[in-house]
């Protein structure tokens, strides 16, 4: 049986849809416009005005499927891991046990921050969010991989447990930073309160999902269940999107970020100080607006017959999306009885570091943990901190295993600019598609500083 099209579809799961929403290698440089979005007890040196926009656009891809774990070079030849010359034991040590994918893209409207007298600073801000989230079973990738193999040519496998979802939002913020050295020298604490309105969501998930395939066709049986929420809009097979009533936000709700930093100073040259520091964001859930929540249910039975090899001279992304339109009509969607006040929970995202400076804090090594919905990670640093000029290099050892950098010029006065990722990714395709786990992300941009 040829699989083509089922490495096109697993392939379409890796690419990313977006070129997590903080820029983590800016935790530890002190001049950083960014990093009160990390911890909201810190706080840059300079009040700032940020730049419309141009301040600061993040968008960043994170996963644990790479092409490495579909493409397997032997011989001077590059074989899929549906080929018989790739073992069913080097895929399963290469998988996770869920494949996941997240994408995140995040743009700062508005923002400014500054000081309050000499022990407070107040932030605010508005910027507009986006999520998205996909998993698919790891039984499902080794079933097809046992199954390429047999001499018959017939292969089933389930997909029970595939999920994605899509979360769009605005969100107002205000944070305000206390300066607690006038009791307890080198602490504060910071909290900021968010107010998120959701704009659209779409959620699905499967709940029996099997796939038996034959030489000649598929048979493809799905059941499960989602929503999505959308203030006066509709969707039916028939109609497609339509409009009902008045448009409108789908929901909201209050989030909050808490952190706390406490900073040692030394009676050193060599060694200024040691500081410890942690925060969590996102702390709270949103609430559906009952008119907007539009729940469906997933159904088909079908056979499905275009089974075809992937042909790599023609434009893979077109056959990609051709696969995804044609495996899209394999299940029909029907409507449900809506529920009102229904919860969408954020996993809060955590981040706990220590940090060392030395000869007069122009220079310090930081440790990172961090804690988000798609993976836990540790992160190395070294931050170079000149007046004006920030530059730091970093390395996460645990999940992503990527080197990052940061560039900032922030002098006291003036116009503000910076770039910086956490992941760069250093083996590429001809076609520029990171080899290695889909961890990408960048931000850069502009902000006034006074």
């Amino acid at each position: 049986m040829r699989r083509g099209y089922i490495f096109a579809a697993i392939l379409a799961f890796i690419l990313p849809v977006g070129a997590q929403a903080q820029l983590k290698i800016s935790y530890f440089v002190d001049r950083s416009l960014q990093r009160s979005s990390l911890n909201p007890a810190f706080s840059p040196e300079s009040n700032y005005f940020h730049i419309p926009v141009a301040s600061g656009v993040e968008v960043g891809e994170y996963g644990n499927l790479s092409l490495s774990d579909l493409l397997y070079p032997k011989n001077g030849h590059l074989y899929t891991f549906l080929n018989s010359n790739v073992s069913t034991q080097e895929v399963m040590q290469n998988l996770d046990s869920d494949i996941a994918s997240r994408t995140q893209v995040n743009t700062q409207i508005l923002g400014m921050g500054t000081h309050i007298g000499e022990s407070l600073y107040l932030t605010m801000g508005v910027d507009v969010r986006a999520d998205v989230n996909m998993k698919l079973p790891k039984d499902m990738f080794i079933a097809l991989k046992q199954g390429a193999t047999a001499e018959d040519g017939a292969v089933s496998f389930s997909y029970k447990g595939a999920a994605a979802d899509v979360l769009t939002l605005a969100q107002l913020t205000a944070g305000l930073k206390v300066d607690m050295s006038a009791f307890v020298p080198g602490f504060s604490f910071g909290v900021r309160a968010k107010y998120a309105v959701i704009a659209a969501a779409v959620q699905a998930q499967i709940d029996k999902g099997e796939v038996y395939m034959g030489s000649d066709s598929w048979n493809i049986r799905t059941e499960g269940n989602g929503y999505y929420a959308a203030q006066g809009l509709k969707y039916t097979a028939e109609k497609g999107v339509y409009r009902v009533g008045k448009l409108g936000t789908a929901g909201g709700g209050i989030l909050f970020d808490l952190g706390f930093d406490y900073t040692l100073d030394l009676p050193s040259d060599a060694f200024s100080s040691i500081s410890l520091s942690a925060s969590v964001l996102d702390f709270g859930s949103l609430t559906y607006k009952g008119g907007a929540m539009n729940p469906y249910n997933i159904s088909g039975d079908k056979s499905y017959e275009g089974v075809r090899e992937l042909d790599f001279s023609d434009n893979i992304v077109n056959q990609i999306s051709r696969t995804l339109h044609e495996l899209s009509q394999l299940a029909e969607i029907s409507e449900s009885q809506a529920k009102d006040n229904l919860l969408y929970k954020l996993t809060p995202t955590v981040y706990a570091g220590a940090q060392f400076s030395f000869w007069k804090d122009r220079f310090s090594t930081g440790l990172l943990y961090s804690k988000t919905s798609f993976n836990r990670d540790f992160t190395m640093s070294a931050n170079l901190k000149l007046a004006a000029f920030n530059l730091a290099a970093s390395y996460s050892f645990v999940a992503a295993k990527a080197f990052g950098c940061y560039l900032g010029i922030i002098p006291k006065k003036g116009l503000a600019v910076f770039v910086g990722s956490d992941y760069i990714p250093t083996r590429f395709t001809p076609q520029y598609i990171p080899i290695d786990e889909m961890n990408i992300n960048f931000r850069g941009g502009l902000s006034f500083v006074f």
